[in-house]
């Protein structure tokens, strides 16, 4: 009895949902095709035609839950690199002087992983315009992934997002038991920055940083909720902090929307 109970409990276990076409938050294309100009120009080289196309389309970008398994290499994909708009943990300058170093072996680092192992181009000599693979601790050794930078993303994958939260989300469950609407629970308590939200399609925002500023904002809607729910009203920490609702008004940050994605093509 207790091995059929483990059977199907097993049996019940949510699966691991199948990986599909890799999927990118790309960065800011403003000004791109200038700035992938200006870029070759500035370091003498030309870009292998499928890999400028993928830079004017998309600018690099970040890559979630994406994984390749190339030949003797296994390896989850972080993001890849852009210019202007990339922001400086993706940009291209982050590589400062070694990326001189790679471009004279005739190579160029596009991405990298969890573990800063680096996806690397070749842009010059015999087989230009593959895609090599570089472990941080096996310096100038390139592991050969795919003859073309099309091919290399077409065999990565990345597994479906799931279910994306809302703003609202988090709050029903208290709204339903106060009468009050999502927009008072909200301001009652903020939600604490969280991550960059992932999804399909359309903007998804995450919650503003909480600061005294929200809390003193409060306290009109926190002594309602206390006398429905019959909880005590406000401790004598908080009553006591307005006077320093000026000095924190500028601790708020207003929300973000995340990025939507783009199968690359």
């Amino acid at each position: 009895m207790l091995f059929k109970k483990l059977f199907q409990q097993k049996e019940e276990e949510p699966q691991e949902p199948e990986r599909g076409p890799m999927m990118i938050s790309k960065f800011d294309t403003a000004d791109v095709e200038t700035l992938t100009a200006a870029f070759e120009r500035r370091h003498k080289i030309r870009l292998p035609d499928s890999y400028r196309r993928f830079l004017l389309k998309y600018n690099g970008g970040e890559t979630p839950n994406t994984v390749f398994s190339i030949g003797e290499v296994s390896s989850d994909l972080r993001a890849l690199y852009g210019l202007g708009g990339a922001g400086a943990r993706w940009h291209f300058d982050k590589l400062g002087r070694r990326l001189s170093g790679f471009l004279k072996d005739g190579m160029l680092p596009v991405g990298e992983n969890a573990w800063g192992d680096a996806v690397v181009l070749k842009i010059s000599g015999e087989g230009a315009g593959g895609v090599y693979f570089l472990y941080h601790d096996r310096p100038r050794e390139f592991l050969p992934l795919t003859g073309d930078f099309s091919d290399f993303t077409a065999q990565c994958a990345s597994k479906p997002l799931g279910h994306i939260r809302s703003v609202e989300e988090p709050y029903r469950p208290m709204s339903a038991r106060t009468g009050l609407p999502s927009s008072s629970v909200r301001a009652i308590r903020p939600m604490r920055t969280a991550p960059a939200v992932w999804e399909l399609e359309g903007p998804t925002i995450t919650g503003p940083r909480i600061s005294k500023m929200s809390v003193i904002a409060s306290i009109p809607f926190i002594t309602a909720v206390s006398s429905r729910l019959n909880t005590p009203a406000l401790p004598e920490h908080i009553k006591g902090a307005a006077p320093e609702t000026a000095a924190t008004a500028n601790s708020a940050v207003p929300v973000s929307a995340s990025p939507r994605f783009d199968p690359p093509g």
